[in-house]
């Protein structure tokens, strides 16, 4: 499940940037307060996803790709709510404060990434006991 999701995500991730950069700043996403930077880390992000999602490296790679993932978007949600995205804005890293829509729309992709990952996380406990149940 966790592997189908960093897939999903990753390409929505992907597309989420290509498309900011294609129609630029002023679309019909601006009440989002999408800006090229946050398009970047947007291709970035869905790129770790995707290679996450799509290669066969462990369980470890892809649970810290989805848990950062996840603990990202909140992170950013919240600081949508604070001084910290007006701080952005003074210094030139966005060019003005997010609004409640930013913070909202980061708080809906970030609470089930953050549900996937923890109950990916408890899945892989749960088999490992019954793993180390069975040899005994």
């Amino acid at each position: 499940m966790i592997r189908l999701y960093a897939q999903i995500g990753g390409i929505f991730l992907i597309m989420a940037g290509l498309f900011g950069f294609l129609v630029g700043e002023h679309s019909i996403l601006e009440p989002l307060d999408i800006y090229y930077v946050e398009d970047a880390v947007h291709l970035l992000l869905g790129a770790v996803l995707a290679y996450a999602g799509l290669t066969t490296h462990g369980q470890r790679f892809l649970g810290a790709a989805v848990g950062g993932a996840a603990i990202l978007a909140m992170l950013i949600g919240v600081a949508g709510f604070t001084p910290i995205s007006h701080w952005f804005a003074e210094h030139g890293v966005d060019p003005r404060p997010w609004g409640m829509a930013h913070s909202v729309f980061h708080f809906a992709i970030g609470v089930p990434t953050l549900a996937v990952w923890y109950w990916s996380r408890r899945q892989a406990k749960i088999g490992d006991t019954v793993t180390l149940h069975t040899r005994a």
